[in-house]
């Protein structure tokens, strides 16, 4: 390449035009490690932190893990594989140190994990994807960290990914009675692995998060219905409503003559609504209570 000294973006374009009409990944890769060895020898380069720098050299790094890894698919034997990874690791390890948002670092650390997909490394592959969940907007975190543990092996690490998840459920953009659902939903998972790793105590804390969040939830419920005045809206939440009572309070006698009360106050003489798979009429209803 002719000497552009501290024209980083010179020796890039010309390294793009190599690459282009480079016959192997090799050539592709050689193309763009002489915009790092310019870099390298030179001290302005080197101590420049611009954001012109700063993207070359991302970029730089990124098409040599590129190009390396397009090799690697093609390798036969463990040893030139692994040997031709790690390089490919390092690439976008470096790649990183020049990131300049969130979005290069999740695209830099999404490759890496593919990476450690390909060697086999599930340990590897899951702290790389923790990395990446972490520069996640807080909003999409929570459905991000359950699908991560639902691919560990190892039950506690499940379960530390599943509490992280219980910690972004307020920060997601939905409704609060679906911010209600998210929570139970976490909290029913964390309380079966907890019951298989033998930990009441942890166990017992779920078991409580989950009865209050059951509460909050039907509060929410019943005061929606009370509030709602379309008629077949108002059967859906006493669907929802009655669904969750028959799962999460089914011993709770307290809940189930309130809940029936309310049902019948709404009910016509000789109406009948069926909710959760049961027939609701008033006298239905009077009948249930007296059982009660």
């Amino acid at each position: 390449m002719p000497q552009q000294p501290n024209d980083i973006l010179h020796y890039y374009r010309l390294a793009s035009q190599q690459a282009a009409l480079a016959q192997t990944p090799e050539e592709e890769a050689a193309a763009y490690r002489q915009v790092v060895d310019f870099c390298e020898d030179s001290r302005v380069c080197r101590l420049d932190d611009s954001i012109k720098r700063n993207s070359v050299m991302f970029w730089s790094y990124n098409n040599i893990g590129d190009a390396l890894l397009k090799k690697g698919r093609s390798l036969l034997g463990f040893k030139a594989a692994s040997k031709n990874y790690a390089e490919v690791l390092h690439s976008y390890d470096q790649a990183l140190h020049s990131a300049r948002d969130a979005a290069e670092k999740i695209s830099t650390l999404n490759k890496m994990a593919q990476t450690y997909r390909l060697m086999g490394d599930k340990e590897n592959w899951i702290k790389t994807e923790e990395k990446v969940i972490e520069n996640l907007a807080d909003s999409f975190k929570r459905p991000a960290y359950l699908k991560l543990a639902e691919q560990a092996d190892d039950l506690s690490l499940a379960a530390a990914l599943t509490e992280k998840a219980l910690d972004y459920v307020l920060a997601e953009t939905v409704s609060l009675r679906q911010k209600f659902r998210n929570l139970l939903d976490i909290c029913s998972r964390l309380e079966k692995l907890y019951r298989r790793l033998k930990d009441g105590r942890n166990r017992t804390r779920l078991l409580e998060l989950k009865r209050k969040t059951v509460r909050l939830l039907m509060s929410a419920l019943e005061n929606k219905i009370i509030r709602e005045t379309d008629s077949r809206r108002k059967y859906v939440l006493y669907d929802e409503l009655m669904r969750l009572g028959n799962h999460y309070l089914e011993d709770d006698r307290l809940w189930k003559v309130q809940i029936l009360q309310l049902l019948k106050s709404e009910l016509a003489e000789g109406e009948v609504w069926h909710l959760d798979g049961t027939k609701y009429s008033r006298k239905i209803i009077d009948k249930m209570l007296r059982k009660i």
